[in-house]
């Protein structure tokens, strides 16, 4: 068995950021940008398709990830499952290059299926991902650690655009340059890199990172976990503020999870942008979130995270409800600025906020349930937005608009229960 990294001696945040530069390359070649609107515009099916699909795989999440975040906590195996799940990810990744190529319903369903399980390892992944942030830095620390994983995150979707990009369109972005060695292969061809880049990338963190020693005891049953996750419900009194923590977190990532599935489909249906615009525009987005993700490492660890995340959400309903009001292409560039910071602020808030109301070594265990939580929220959202884009058919491209402005109202809610989220932080000099 690994030895414990000594206390007040952590080391390997680089390595273990870089898997946030590795995922990011996933999130945003194959959720956000290119299967969706494979889905959508090339298949020519209902944004139902995609939400269902992506939804079942979080349930699965939600429904398998307690139970596994729990069975990591036993003898320190969170880099063990990060390293199956991350396998997973990528092999299921690298075959939709030929999945997408297959002709009919059942080629269609075959590669939403292999999608679904190559999100459901991406997403499972991050539970112990996040659950190894305290083996790489000390309590004081950790919002500038998260701060650093998330820009990275960002530094990857932009690497990751800028080097797929040539695959699909056949030339590079922003320049506009032709390489000659690599023909235009549309939104099939951005599989198989994808899915390289975050195999390469992800490697650093299984060399590096040494995690801390679990929870002595034998590995758990699913009974077991699923009564420990219950108990963990029901004990408020021992983890003051948990529960209004995972609420408020899982109705406002309800509306972000949303947000990126679907912000390439409303470009291309509310706003006709090709997609070398949608590129162009992520890639602009990507610099505010990276200094978005440093400035609130830098802040959460000032004035805390739970003002932070609190803060953070009320802007995010104000940006939402924007967008809904005026749906021009002026206003998505400028909106698509401040929510690729905003993007940044939430996912390096919440970790530093969730570790500050978790006992130490139980990190997976609640972890654990704040997949649970996250991966439930990621269901409803998306179902929702395809539903209102079904039925409200016969109001065109305004459809869509109400779908944005259903996602400002879950952010609303999200927002009001992480203002009265206790804020436990260690303060400097403290205990």
């Amino acid at each position: 068995m690994r030895s414990p990294t000594p206390p007040g001696r952590p080391r390997g945040a680089v390595s273990w950021a870089l898997y946030d530069l590795a995922n990011t390359i996933y999130s945003m070649n194959v959720i956000s940008l290119y299967f969706s609107q494979w889905v959508t515009v090339d298949r020519g099916r209902e944004d139902l398709w995609y939400g269902a699909f992506y939804g079942a795989s979080m349930l699965a999440v939600a429904l398998t990830l307690p139970y596994l975040g729990l069975w990591s906590d036993r003898g320190g195996r969170r880099l063990v499952f990060l390293g199956l799940f991350t396998g997973v990810a990528v092999a299921a990744t690298a075959s939709l290059s030929w999945l997408t190529r297959m002709p009919g319903t059942a080629g269609l369903l075959l590669a939403l299926t292999v999608f679904a399980l190559s999100n459901y390892a991406f997403q499972g992944g991050l539970v112990f991902y996040n659950a190894l942030l305290p083996s790489v830095s000390a309590p004081g620390t950790r919002g500038r650690v998260s701060g650093l994983g998330v820009a990275l995150g960002y530094v990857g979707s932009f690497v990751g655009m800028l080097l797929v990009v040539p695959f699909v369109e056949g030339r590079m972005p922003l320049v506009d340059a032709r390489i000659p060695w690599v023909e235009a292969g549309g939104r099939t061809a951005a599989f198989l890199p994808s899915a390289i880049l975050f195999g390469l990338f992800a490697l650093p963190i299984f060399f590096r990172v040494r995690e801390h020693r679990g929870i002595p005891g034998p590995r758990p049953s699913p009974r077991t976990a699923w009564a420990e996750i219950r108990a963990t419900l029901a004990d408020t009194r021992r983890y003051p503020g948990v529960l209004r923590f995972l609420g408020g977190n899982l109705l406002l990532l309800d509306a972000v999870h949303t947000v990126i599935l679907f912000m390439a489909v409303y470009a291309q249906k509310v706003l006709g942008l090709p997609d070398t615009a949608k590129v162009v525009f992520f890639m602009l987005a990507t610099i505010p979130a990276i200094l978005g993700s440093f400035a609130t490492g830098w802040i959460a660890d000032r004035i805390g995270p739970q003002r932070t995340l609190s803060a953070t959400a009320w802007l995010w309903v104000l940006c939402l409800l924007v967008v809904a009001a005026v749906p021009s292409k002026e206003v998505f560039f400028v909106m698509g600025g401040i929510i690729g910071a905003l993007l940044g602020a939430v996912w390096t808030a919440s970790r530093p906020l969730l570790l500050s109301l978790t006992p130490q070594g139980e990190e997976g265990r609640l972890f654990g349930l704040y997949a649970f939580c996250n991966k439930a929220a990621a269901i409803v959202g998306p179902l929702l937005w395809g539903l209102i884009v079904l039925v409200g058919a016969p109001l065109g491209t305004a459809r869509y608009r109400l779908a944005v402005a259903m996602l400002a109202l879950l952010a609303a809610g999200g927002a009001s229960l992480l203002r009265r989220v206790p804020d436990l932080r260690v303060r400097p000099g403290g205990a």
